[in-house]
């Protein structure tokens, strides 16, 4: 009973992260966002990709931020092709947001 518990608290912490990362544009009023200066030029595109168990949750995420004034505007892509080969292709610099169902370890960190 105690695996399952912490595996539907490390989908809650995640989904909960990924939502506010999301979130955060839409939460800023008009007005503040028109005096904000952007640092860099946007992202073309969000890619993100990992844990088929996290899937799910970020999908529904992103179709809500779709919903949204600034999310239609983005382009948001999310793959599912487990926690590992998420590790893999963000730290090679190759998506934006890794979903796992399990902390990284030390030697994916490595790569």
């Amino acid at each position: 009973m105690l695996a399952g518990t912490n595996r539907i608290s490390n989908l809650l912490s995640t989904s909960l992260a990924i939502a506010a990362a999301f979130t955060l544009t839409a939460c800023e009023s008009s007005t503040q966002a028109e005096k904000t200066t952007l640092i860099g030029p946007p992202a073309e595109k969000i890619v993100a990709d990992g844990s088929s168990t996290v899937y799910p949750i970020t999908d529904a995420v992103t179709k809500a931020f779709r919903n949204t004034p600034e999310g239609a505007k983005a382009e948001i892509e999310v793959k599912f092709a487990g926690s590992s080969a998420g590790f893999r292709r963000f730290c090679a610099g190759e998506t934006d947001i890794s979903n796992a169902s399990r902390p990284i370890l030390k030697e994916e960190m490595a790569i």
